[in-house]
């Protein structure tokens, strides 16, 4: 049986894949720590087990999915067991601990969190090109950001508060600032933690995917758009060809906020930014979150850039572009349609979710 249990809970755009890349390919070691990450072999994460505690139609998928990974924690040795998933960051802290007590019974009672928060204005604009690259939107950067705060989703602080309530001291909370970081680096902060402070080696070779999700350019998300504008393209497509631009070593302009935009940015966030400094990270008065906006400004642009297709694409080029989306839609759906037949052939979960090809298969 493991011995204790280690859960990374993301956030979103937090460097998540660049983690579970370094744990799904067994990347590092510590020193007299033996160490077991029980994914699926399809599976980069564990987002399996946190979206059927949230999402109503996975409700079903709750003790099957949960019972699974427990057999896995139970035939393991290890000392530490590795759950990973961002999508943790959507799921009711209250309900995760009755679900570990319940079916990872052993391992509950002494489990340990770990959660990295982005700054406000750094997740607005992360969030706003991974929706783009998806296809999931298409408005102005200003439209998201009153958009997400409307909803409250980048209001950290009372969210987790509720976390805290529940798991105490065994839950922490990282912010992702570099200097806040082991080396400067998510992926070796995570690992510190979870080695408690041994010396942790990192094969680079074998983890080199883990900047796998690196920036895109404004060139590059304007073509997205054009990929997307006309159709409603699984997930994956948007994934795939980004990571498609970004190994071409295409150069181009970063995507930046403007400075009247990171202005109304900071006013909407800066008590929950100095919320967080005070109860989570060491309660300085200008702490990490709170000096995020001075470093933010120090990047501004003057005016939002622009990314419509139209501008950086001539009609040709969209006209092709067109056509390859086109292409997309017909192959994603025939694919999804092999998917469902083998998953219904060897009694699988007929979801659509892990591929990627469901409709809600990313919530950032």
């Amino acid at each position: 049986m493991t011995d204790r249990l280690l859960i990374h809970l993301g956030d979103c755009k937090t460097g998540t894949t660049a983690i579970q890349n370094v744990l799904k390919t067994g990347a590092w070691s510590a020193e007299g720590l033996s160490w077991t990450y029980p994914v699926d072999p399809e599976r980069l994460h564990n987002c399996n087990l946190a979206s059927c505690l949230y999402k109503p139609k996975m409700k079903k998928f709750r003790g099957p999915r949960w019972k699974k990974v427990n057999r896995r924690l139970k035939r393991s040795d290890a000392d530490l067991g590795i759950l990973s998933g961002e999508w943790f960051e959507f799921v009711d802290p209250a309900l995760l601990d009755r679900i570990l007590r319940r079916w990872i019974p052993d391992l509950a009672e002494e489990a340990r969190l770990i959660a990295y928060v982005r700054p406000h204005a750094e997740r607005v604009l992360s969030s706003f090109q991974e929706r783009t690259k998806l296809g999931q939107y298409n408005g102005s950067l200003a439209a998201f950001h009153e958009r997400v705060l409307e909803h409250g989703r980048f209001l950290y602080a009372p969210r987790l508060r509720k976390w805290r309530e529940v798991f105490g001291d065994r839950y922490e909370v990282r912010p992702m600032v570099r200097d806040r970081l082991k080396d400067g680096d998510v992926v070796r902060d995570f690992l510190d933690h979870a080695a408690g402070g041994r010396p942790v080696e990192l094969d680079e070779a074998a983890a080199a995917g883990k900047s796998a999700n690196e920036s895109l350019s404004v060139q590059d998300l304007a073509w997205l758009r054009a990929l997307h504008r006309s159709r409603t393209l699984p997930p994956q497509v948007g994934r795939r060809a980004a990571r498609a631009l970004q190994s071409g070593g295409r150069t181009g302009d970063k995507l930046r906020m403007d400075a009247a935009l990171l202005e109304t940015v900071r006013k909407a966030y800066l008590a929950d930014a100095r919320a967080l400094d005070a109860e989570f990270f060491g309660g300085e008065a200008e702490g990490p979150m709170v000096g995020a906006f001075e470093r933010a400004a120090e990047t501004a642009v003057e005016a939002p850039q622009d990314l419509s297709p139209e501008r950086w694409y001539s009609p040709d080029e969209l006209s092709r572009l067109d056509a390859l989306s086109e292409a997309f839609e017909a192959g994603a759906e025939e694919l999804r349609r092999v998917k469902k037949q083998l998953r219904r052939a060897g009694g699988g979960e007929d979801t659509g979710e892990e591929d990627g090809l469901g409709p809600d298969s990313d919530e950032d």
